[in-house]
């Protein structure tokens, strides 16, 4: 094995992959242990220490066991928490638990610390998301982290491999377990570039488990004449109904009809789901894809018919329903199954070895990933003006002009919302967005109501990372989301702390 190794990592929500490559690109997945090489994102708390991956989920039910998290991707930088012993652990520090388990692993096999890694995250992950991410990957011990959107770390897996020659655009439709996202990339020469991003991380194969999950509940208690109040408050028998969706799923993938038992007050209760229940529950959540996909077609200012490949990647795009759906939505698209389960990690790898590596030969061009605007006043009401747009190419900027609301003002309040909002939308209200940051900016000099003008530029690099520059008599202030969320050595240090009891 050569000095240099390129990590690449896919921090799922249900489950995670490492793939690495020595600059040979040959890419390797590493293996948890002698069977499995997808690890699951749970951690669970408890008497002896921190459990992780399949251990977590081996002893989430064993006596001594005080909790048992998982799916905390969906909350990254939101401000919760859960408390163990005494201990709060954010959503950012669970994540971290994750990496430290995944990275000792990788020792295990290779001999060698991870220092470098290119990281995946969902699409739609704002500046506050991204870098709740990266600082989970500083406090594992990460010293250089570059965050990749998984759809195009799957692009530069397929890409790599089958658009060598000519001018392509491929449909990446990545439904993971805890999210979806639908990118269109243009692959040419080395170089891919997202012309159109669609994502939403409330939506993934967890969804579809709880649709099934609902259906075998109903069909036990039915055949019990019980109905969902009698068991509100049975956890034992909730959590045996999610260990059998999971068996029941895989089943109806070559069964038309699946026949099971679950433990109801201490007896075996026999039900029966077909294909058909399973297909007719979700396919809402179908159509809610089909209608992203039709999205990222229209951002992308093209037709279906431009598209050369729909390739589905994403352990939850290997149910049946995915591309019968999508072939009945787009007939005569060209649909491949890709590596669903390693290629997001596989593509985080390929481009951590030109990132990091001597020569670089991959260009990853992104887009914007949300809308941001200000909140105005206009004929005496509230409404957010929308400056940044989801889908506009980056990097980027835009400048404006705004002025004080009267004379001697001390300070400007910017209140900064993210939204979904599409190109055209200007204007809209703040119940259709999120706000992320109310920036006090002093105002310097004499100030007069409808003369003074403030220049406002809104700048956004290579990364998504957006920066507001206000000026105001010549001085010019900077504005950034990441101050709250960095952490600071003192922060990483503690938090490290909570990592040492990983078994």
């Amino acid at each position: 094995m050569v000095d240099a190794t390129f990590v690449g990592i896919d921090l799922g929500t249900a489950n995670c992959c490492l793939a690495y490559t020595n600059g040979d690109g040959e890419v390797s997945i590493l293996k948890y242990d002698e069977v499995d090489d997808i690890m699951p994102s749970v951690v669970t708390f408890t008497e002896e220490g921190i459990y992780v991956g399949k251990e977590g989920m081996e002893h989430g039910h064993i006596k001594g066991s005080w909790n048992t998290v998982s799916h905390f991707k969906r909350v990254m930088g939101e401000d919760v928490y859960r408390t163990y012993n005494g201990v709060k652990y954010t959503p950012t520090e669970l994540s971290s638990l994750v990496l430290t388990k995944m990275m000792r692993r990788f020792k295990e096999v290779t001999g060698k610390d991870i220092t470098k890694a290119v990281i995946t995250i969902p699409s739609d992950y704002g500046d506050v998301e991204r870098h709740s991410t990266f600082n989970a990957a500083k406090i594992a011990g990460i010293e250089e982290i570059f965050l990749l959107s998984e759809s195009l770390a799957a692009a530069i897996d397929y890409g790599t491999k089958y658009c060598n020659e000519g001018n392509r655009n491929i449909m990446i439709y990545d439904l993971g377990t805890g999210t979806l996202d639908v990118a269109v990339v243009n692959v040419s020469d080395g170089r891919f570039k997202v012309l159109a991003d669609e994502s939403n991380k409330d939506i993934g194969g967890r969804d579809w488990d709880l649709q099934l999950a609902s259906i075998i509940q109903k069909k036990v208690l039915d055949s019990l004449g019980m109905d969902s109040s009698d068991v509100i408050s049975d956890n034992e028998f909730r959590r045996d109904v999610m260990n059998v969706t999971d068996d029941v799923k895989i089943r109806l993938e070559t069964a038309v009809k699946v026949e099971s038992t679950v433990k109801l007050n201490g007896n075996d209760v026999e039900f029966t789901v077909s294909r058909e229940d399973f297909e007719e529950s979700t396919s809402w959540l179908m159509a809610k894809t089909i209608e992203m996909m039709g999205h990222a077609i229209r951002d992308a200012d093209m037709n279906m018919s431009d598209i050369d490949t729909i390739v589905l990647v994403g352990g939850s795009s290997m149910m049946l329903q995915v591309p019968k759906g999508i072939s009945e939505a787009f007939p005569s698209s060209e649909i491949v199954m890709f590596k669903p389960q390693y290629a997001i990690a596989r593509g985080a790898s390929i481009y951590a070895e030109s990132l990091f590596g001597k020569e670089s030969k991959i260009e990853a061009i992104p887009v914007m990933t949300k809308t941001y605007g200000f909140m105005v006043g206009i004929d005496g009401m509230e409404k957010i003006c929308n400056v940044v747009y989801k889908n506009s190419p980056i990097p980027s900027e835009v400048k404006l002009t705004c002025r004080p609301k009267r004379d001697d003002q001390e300070e400007l309040e910017l209140k900064i919302y993210e939204s979904l909002s599409k190109k055209g939308e200007v204007y809209i209200d703040d119940a259709d967005a999120k706000l992320v940051k109310i920036f006090k900016v002093p105002l310097k000099g004499k100030i007069s109501r409808g003369r003074t003008k403030i220049p406002i530029r809104i700048h956004t690099n290579e990364h998504g990372k957006v920066r507001f520059f206000v000026e105001c008599n010549g001085e010019e202030s900077v504005l950034t989301f990441i101050d709250e969320i960095q952490l600071t050595p003192d922060e990483i240090i503690e938090s490290r702390r909570k990592t040492e009891a990983v078994i």
